[in-house]
């Protein structure tokens, strides 16, 4: 009985062995120890919110629908007309949000963040604040309460938000620390 069938399989087999192990390590995104920043999973901003003023973060789902109701100015549990101020779901075991609400403002049309990434020290999370221009008897501003909720991966680490600003007139934003968050 011959070896070589034998031989030329297992030559075979240990290609495709090395084969697929090279394949699925070119798949993997590249490990770094400073992670480029990425966009929030999902992000809710808008000119109105009844929420109090200030910064947030929740981790659970019975947190996240009593938030939802102060936001909305509806029960957390009133499933209101076609369902539509329900809170929307989140995977609290993958994800947390957090959240800025404004407080009182003219003309500002939400928080929107601009990027989350994690250092060794903390979860970054930078924003900026969106505005319009609106004209009318009196200057024509218009009254707002602005926030931005945003879906981020879950994280033990403290919470750092930074706020851009920009440095003058078409001058670069300059960000700044705007709120400190605990861990969990």
């Amino acid at each position: 009985m011959s070896l070589r069938p034998f031989l030329l399989a297992a030559v075979g087999l240990s290609l495709a062995t090395v084969g697929l192990a090279l394949a699925q390590q070119r798949s993997r995104p590249p490990q770094s120890s400073s992670p480029e920043p990425r966009p929030p999973m999902v992000q809710w901003i808008g000119h109105e919110s009844k929420h109090p003023a200030g910064f947030v973060v929740v981790r659970d789902d019975e947190a996240w629908r009593a938030l939802w109701g102060k936001h909305t100015g509806r029960p957390a549990d009133d499933r209101g007309a076609m369902h539509r101020y329900i809170a929307p779901r989140i995977d609290f075991e993958r994800c947390m949000v957090v959240g800025h609400f404004a407080g009182p403002s003219v003309n500002a049309d939400g928080e929107v963040a601009a990027s989350v990434r994690e250092t060794a020290e903390h979860l970054v999370i930078r924003f900026v604040s969106s505005t319009f221009q609106s004209a009318g008897p009196g200057g024509g501003g218009a009254n707002t309460t602005p926030f931005g909720l945003w879906v981020v991966p879950a994280s033990s680490l403290p919470i750092l938000i930074e706020e851009g600003r920009h440095g003058g007139k078409q001058g670069a934003l300059v960000w700044e620390e705007a709120a400190r968050l605990p861990g969990k």
